[in-house]
């Protein structure tokens, strides 16, 4: 029962434009920055220097934030609002939503002993930004056509950003004659990295 009820589960996280939303990204980016400094202090093995930096980090940031307006004075375009949501996705969802299924599979293996496929798709994301013709009177079709490039390249840069990672950690020279094949051969020194750069 458990077992269909997950193989079942849908979960569409739909993003909106938020007009009314008066923090600005500039002032959220900052609070971040503090929040990995804060994370960054945590640490217990810091030399004085590294504290010393973090401290210094910390203090602009801080500086910063005390002088940059607070609230918007101009009401955000439609295309500003769809750049918001591209920040909440790539400071948030982009790693949240892995980080979510990663955990449900671990308490699925441990209580139930079954794993989600490979190929899971629980959960969708789907918006409205650039595209919400009921509530702005600002959103054309031009504005909707933007939006939707814009989020293409947003797409493909934080996929790119991911996939320099991988090749980057797939260094490994051991492998079996299958995949050194698939590499192009057994003279071939890091074939994980070259299937990577070959699919």
């Amino acid at each position: 029962m458990i077992t269909k009820a997950i193989d079942e589960l849908s979960i569409e996280l739909v993003l909106t434009a938020h007009p009314t939303e008066i923090a600005r990204r500039t002032l959220i980016h900052k609070l971040i920055e503090v929040n990995t400094c804060l994370a960054q202090l945590d640490h217990d093995d810091l030399v004085d220097y590294e504290r010393n930096n973090i401290m210094r980090r910390l203090r602009q940031l801080i500086a910063q934030c005390w002088h940059t307006d607070e609230i918007r004075k101009n009401r955000p375009t439609p295309i500003d609002e769809a750049k918001w949501g591209f920040t909440v996705v790539e400071n948030s969802l982009w790693e949240g939503v892995p980080a979510f299924l990663r955990e449900l599979n671990e308490q699925l293996e441990t209580s139930l002993t079954i794993n989600l496929p490979v190929d899971t798709n629980l959960i969708r994301f789907t918006s409205w930004m650039g595209g919400d013709r009921d509530g702005n009177p600002f959103v054309t079709a031009e504005v909707t056509r933007e939006a939707l490039l814009l989020s293409r390249w947003k797409a493909a840069e934080l996929f790119l950003a991911d996939i320099q990672i991988l090749v980057s950690e797939l260094s490994m020279s051991e492998a079996t004659a299958e995949l050194r094949q698939l590499a192009g051969g057994d003279d071939i020194d890091e074939p994980y990295r070259q299937i990577g750069f070959v699919e």
